[in-house]
């Protein structure tokens, strides 16, 4: 993990499971070393003292920040990742096997 995202200054927004964890890492050194656009989904901001995996968590606000924010679980045939399935999805899904994408 060690520079894993090391100058990306132009990363906003990483997003990870509610199951994602670092505990089995051994170097986290300069992770997030000159990210200075990154923001947790609570909002928490760079913070160059914050550079190795000790922020690479899901953002918990003031009390627990993180760089990282949670994306929950697709719902099954949600092709537009607005947590419902409807005719718009069905009609996107349709649009793409019929150009041939598969």
């Amino acid at each position: 993990m060690s520079k894993m995202f090391e100058n990306s200054n132009k990363l906003v927004t990483v997003y990870v499971g509610n199951e994602w964890t670092t505990t089995s890492v051994n170097n986290s050194a300069d992770t997030f070393y000159n990210c200075t656009s990154i923001v947790g989904g609570k909002g928490t901001t760079y913070n160059a003292n914050h550079i190795d995996k000790a922020y690479a968590h899901i953002d918990g606000g003031p009390s627990n920040p993180g760089y990282f924010t949670e994306k929950s679980a697709a719902t099954r045939g949600d092709v537009d990742d607005n947590g419902n399935v409807n005719i718009s999805d069905l009609t996107t899904l349709t649009n793409f096997l019929l150009k041939g994408h598969w």
